[in-house]
């Protein structure tokens, strides 16, 4: 049942990568798709941070960072491996940063380290988590 929610979760993920406008989506709920199939993969490697001061921009940027760090949480307690979520984190923010470039959309792959952000937020959170949960003779047996 774990995984269902995880796929229905990477269902809404690839909606939302593959829609035209987010901003259509979210305000007028309209979901539209216009298919690209020779996109200009140079603008993959396109660096969009002169942008950094743009209120949207940086929604937009602590949106990739927040939805992978709710795919990791997810994936995690579904799965409870964090080797898993990482494979699954990785294979999803490089596919739907290229699928963005197929649909009339800006696919980056500063995103990818965007949405790897999120990821490694969320590992960073379940150690430190471990650490403190700790007992105090757990941590006096190690050294």
């Amino acid at each position: 049942m774990r995984s269902i929610i995880v796929g229905i979760y990477l269902f809404c993920l690839i909606v939302f990568t593959c829609t035209e406008s987010l901003s259509l989506l979210f305000t007028d709920y309209e979901i539209s798709f216009r298919f690209n199939p020779h996109p200009d993969g140079s603008s993959f490697f396109h660096n969009d941070l002169l942008n950094v001061s743009d209120p949207t921009y940086l929604s937009q940027k602590l949106g990739h960072v927040l939805f992978f760090s709710l795919l990791a949480f997810l994936g995690y307690w579904a799965w409870k491996s964090l080797g898993l979520v990482v494979m699954v984190s990785l294979a999803a923010a490089l596919s739907t940063e290229v699928a963005q470039l197929y649909f009339s959309r800006s696919g980056r792959l500063l995103d990818v380290g965007f949405d790897l952000a999120g990821m490694l937020l969320f590992i960073v959170l379940v150690f430190f988590y471990r650490f403190i949960k700790r007992s105090p003779q757990d941590v006096e047996m190690q050294w």
